[in-house]
């Protein structure tokens, strides 16, 4: 029997500022220099993390690796190393199929293990009960919640945690879930902060009919049929809006509404290469009116639920097009749109120019009459409720001559309404009697009598 000798390497300093904490390992191999001699060896790992600061005793890691009658084996050595976590965490997450976009694996092959990598060499003791594999919905995106029988392998060299199917295959078009639980440490006992959550879906079956959403997020989805696409495929859902895209398309819209969501999809065949679909998609996008009011919920200014519609994103000209034949569904609460083509899409609101609903108060405005709440007050002014979200207020004086002209616009209407300070356009109060106000956005038009009493 051969011997090998293996050198322990003590680490006697190292800078505190460079380290949340250092522990013992034995590096499996290395990949790098020592002293002035290059080492590689075989199986090797770069190891750009670790360094040492000063050795005892002698050189020892091979540049070779030793044959023996069992095998093959690398020299190591032990030392401290460096370390920038304190607990392990989840690195990456990979599979032979599919891609990783938005901490989600899409469109694994449904026999494809998926291999997670770990910030720390993981211990192997009771490996598989801390891994707990769950269908979290199927191919039409409902519920599934059942636990799977898997394969679980360590991989010490690339500190991977692999799972496999088994004895099924993985379900296609469903999503799942691993979760590793906090008893799964790594080899210095410290163990994954709080748990730890990856999702992976599974290529969708060409021939049947799909549903594909984000993972945790039923707020957004779209509807596939069966004859969408040749063959089979995946489809990568994103509702970041981080893209320059994105932002410069934002800064382009003239009345000031932002996004209330946004989806970006791409499709791809199972070997990843881009597609488009055969036929049309539906999208589908989701808003809250808790009150059924009309009004979605946390918009300022408010925005109302009959002008909710889709928009496309010309990555050409990076802005916003409106896409005509979106349907609201006031029960449902979702706002859904048929389209021939992936890529980035929004919900907006579209300019309103109704103004059937605009008023103005208090009439009469008596500042210096007693009940401010039923006469008005100085700092109030007069206020026009429910405007449009552009368009124009003009006061005028009872003989006709214009007094006050206001702009309206999503930054001037604040609260849902428009102020005005009883001041004409030089900034002078108005003196009392009796005004006529009109609203026009695009072609709609409204008037009302004020009285003003000082």
């Amino acid at each position: 029997m051969n011997l090998f000798k293996l050198l322990a390497v003590f680490v006697l300093s190292f800078s505190f500022e460079q380290c949340l904490w250092a522990g013992w390992t034995r590096l499996n191999s290395v990949y790098g220099s020592y002293g002035s001699a290059p080492v590689t060896v075989s199986n090797m790992v770069t190891i750009s993390s670790y360094s040492v600061a000063q050795t005892i005793g002698s050189e020892a890691v091979g540049s070779y690796a030793f044959n023996y009658s069992g095998g093959e084996l690398t020299t190591g050595y032990l030392s401290q190393f460096y370390s920038t976590r304190l607990f392990p965490e989840i690195l990456s997450f990979t599979s032979d199929k599919g891609m990783v976009s938005g901490g989600v694996l899409w469109g694994t092959g449904e026999s494809s293990a998926q291999k997670v990598f770990f910030s720390n060499e993981m211990s192997t003791s009771s490996l598989s009960q801390q891994v707990r594999v769950t269908q979290v919905s199927d191919h039409l995106a409902a519920a599934v919640n059942s636990t799977w029988t898997v394969n679980v392998a360590y991989l010490p060299l690339e500190s991977a945690v692999s799972i496999a199917t088994g004895s099924a295959v993985w379900a296609k078009g469903g999503l799942f879930a691993i979760n590793f639980s906090s008893a799964l440490k790594d080899l210095n006992g410290l163990p994954v902060a709080s748990g730890a959550t990856v999702y992976f879906s599974v290529a969708m079956d060409k021939d049947q009919n799909n549903v594909s959403k984000l993972a945790g997020d039923d707020s957004v989805r779209i509807n596939l049929s069966s004859e969408t696409f040749g063959s089979d495929f995946f489809v990568v859902l994103s509702t970041s809006q981080d893209s320059q895209a994105i932002s410069a398309a934002n800064g382009k819209n003239l009345y000031g509404f932002l996004p209330l969501k946004t989806l970006t999809a791409a499709s791809y065949d199972v070997s990843g290469s881009t597609i488009q679909p055969l036929i049309p998609w539906t999208l589908r996008f989701d808003y809250k009116d808790a009150d059924n009011n009309g009004i979605v919920d946390g918009t300022n200014p408010k925005v109302k639920v009959r002008n909710l519609s889709v928009w496309w994103l010309n990555d050409d000209v990076k802005t916003w097009v409106r896409q005509n034949g979106a349907v609201i569904d006031r029960t449902a609460r979702t706002v859904s749109l048929n389209t021939g083509h992936f890529s980035t899409y929004a919900l907006m609101s579209s300019p309103d120019e109704d103004v059937s609903s605009v008023h103005a108060y208090p009439v009469p405005f008596r500042p210096n009459a007693s009940g401010a709440a039923r006469s008005g007050t100085w700092a109030d002014g007069i206020r026009f409720t429910s405007p449009p979200v552009r368009g124009k207020i003009k006061i005028y004086t009872i003989s006709g001559r214009l007094v006050k002209e206001i702009d309206i616009a999503p930054a001037t209407i604040i609260n849902g309404e428009i102020p005005w300070d009883v001041k004409n356009s030089d900034g002078e109060l108005v003196a009392s009697g009796v005004y006529i106000w009109e609203v026009t956005s695009g072609s709609n038009r409204k008037t009302g009598k004020l009285v003003i009493i000082k």
